[in-house]
């Protein structure tokens, strides 16, 4: 491998623009399986390095494929980013928490001083 770089930030966003859908290829019975997945026009905007082109066999047309196993990647980053997000909303509740008992405490040594 060369030429090595950090997935950078952002891609929780991306992901969260993906829109899953089910489908039957072209070619197939509409009594056959559906398929699940994206829509490769869809995924070119936020990912185009998951989306590859070919020619079909009479080479009249281009077609746009998916590279399905790129997308466990991304879902490994926008986990990790969705972790980083947890964490600082966890720190974020205790620093709250620890304000609110310390203005709980402040309160009832004020009843207490007025009674």
């Amino acid at each position: 491998k060369k030429e090595i770089a950090a997935i950078p930030m952002g891609i929780l966003d991306k992901c969260m623009k993906l829109e899953p859908v089910s489908y039957h290829y072209i070619v197939e019975k509409e009594t056959a399986k559906r398929s699940l997945g994206f829509i490769a026009q869809d995924v070119q905007g936020l990912f185009p390095e998951l989306v590859g082109e070919s020619q079909s066999r009479d080479g009249a047309q281009n077609y746009l494929s998916l590279n399905y196993a790129g997308f466990g990647i991304l879902a490994v980053k926008a986990i990790q980013e969705q972790q980083q997000q947890i964490e600082a909303l966890k720190a974020e509740n205790e620093a709250l928490r620890k304000r609110m008992e310390s203005i709980e405490a402040r309160l009832e040594r004020l009843e207490q001083s007025d009674k």
